[in-house]
């Protein structure tokens, strides 16, 4: 979701969803126009694969929120990130999120499985997070978290309401406001 530049690693993402298995596919939602979409779908054709990438450009707000309220998940691959609009408004469909360990995808994601922990996570349990952290450069970890989350729909599930619930509490449009005057008032400016 979002510009298709090689630093947002969807090239790396597409290898990692045609390897991990052949009930993934991979939707990219970008701009009209985007660059590298041709690109993306040579390289799903030279994998004999191309049924695997759905390109959805320029869809509006209600059409994103619809195509993220029923994937499986937003996968980031990115290799530089702070704070991604796509991964705010994923959990705030109700998305579970898989990203790199970069930037600051930690900090926005807030109390993130590892992969072990997700896979320790028991069916039916309350998750205590909407996303994983991945570490950068990991396809194979990855793939895997990729594969857990498709075979165990319980543990998606509850990672969707966690998200949720997360994204109200977290980034409330009220709350995020109230925080930055809160911050202001500590840090008044200088006299001139």
């Amino acid at each position: 979701m979002g510009r298709l530049e090689w630093q947002k690693g969807h090239a790396q993402a597409l290898s990692i969803v045609l390897s991990a298995s052949e009930q993934l596919r991979l939707q990219l939602l970008a701009p009209e126009g985007s660059a590298d979409a041709a690109h993306l779908q040579r390289q799903a054709q030279r994998q004999g694969k191309p049924e695997q990438l759905e390109l959805l450009l320029g869809l509006d707000l209600n059409q994103r929120r619809r195509v993220l309220q029923q994937a499986l998940c937003l996968l980031s691959w990115s290799e530089t990130e702070y704070q991604s609009l796509a991964m705010l408004e994923a959990l705030a469909c109700g998305t579970p999120v898989i990203a790199t360990d970069v930037g600051g995808v930690a900090e926005t994601l807030g109390h993130p499985f590892d992969a072990e922990s997700l896979a320790a996570c028991r069916d039916g349990a309350e998750a205590p997070s909407g996303g994983v952290l991945v570490p950068a450069g990991d396809a194979s970890t990855m793939a895997q978290v990729l594969i857990t989350l498709l075979e165990r729909p319980p543990l998606r599930a509850a990672m969707s309401r966690t998200a949720i619930a997360d994204a109200r509490k977290r980034f409330d449009l009220t709350q995020c406001a109230a925080a930055y005057l809160e911050w202001f008032a500590m840090h008044p400016t200088a006299p001139s």
